[in-house]
């Protein structure tokens, strides 16, 4: 082989390489990027908010995953409730008092401020703050899987805070 032949062939791999390379390097970034787009799980929690303001049961048992955990905000329930069982039986205690005490819908009224949504692969973490009573604060974390492209509800935690 030619010396000049030989030029051309490894300038052809050379950039046969860099086109895969840049090929392979286009489809990482695609799928980074999907993997951090944070709005299918600011629709989940919008969508989960508004059925909760509204207290719409079936809606709102169908966004869980099958075994969710929740700290409530409830003196009443101090422990982490774990499984769906124990998950909808204090919800649905909660639904029903809500509904025979307040007019609705909405019967909450919630006002989400300061919502921040991150995205870990097929995991969303949405954080934000509720307007609360007596000078305190309620600070709220949702935690969403996806699921069969839908975003379920994993884990949510209820507290509040004074305010300075």
């Amino acid at each position: 082989m030619s010396r000049r032949t030989a030029w051309t062939v490894t300038r052809s791999f050379v950039m046969v390489a860099m086109i895969a390379a840049c090929t392979v390097a286009a489809g990482q970034s695609s799928a980074t990027d999907a993997a951090h787009d944070t709005e299918p799980v600011r629709v989940a929690a919008e969508h989960f908010l508004r059925v909760f303001d509204n207290l719409e049961w079936e809606q709102f048992r169908a966004m869980w995953a099958p075994e969710p955990t929740v700290f409530f905000p409830f003196d009443a329930v101090p422990d982490r409730a774990t499984g769906k069982a124990a998950v909808e039986a204090t919800f649905q205690r909660f639904f029903d008092q809500t509904r025979a005490t307040r007019p609705g819908p909405p019967y909450l009224h919630l006002n989400a401020r300061e919502l921040l949504v991150e995205r870990y692969g097929d995991t969303g973490i949405v954080t934000f703050m509720l307007e609360g009573s007596g000078g305190r604060v309620g600070r709220r974390t949702l935690v969403f899987v996806r699921d069969k492209n839908e975003w379920k509800l994993v884990h949510l935690h209820a507290s509040s805070a004074g305010q300075p």
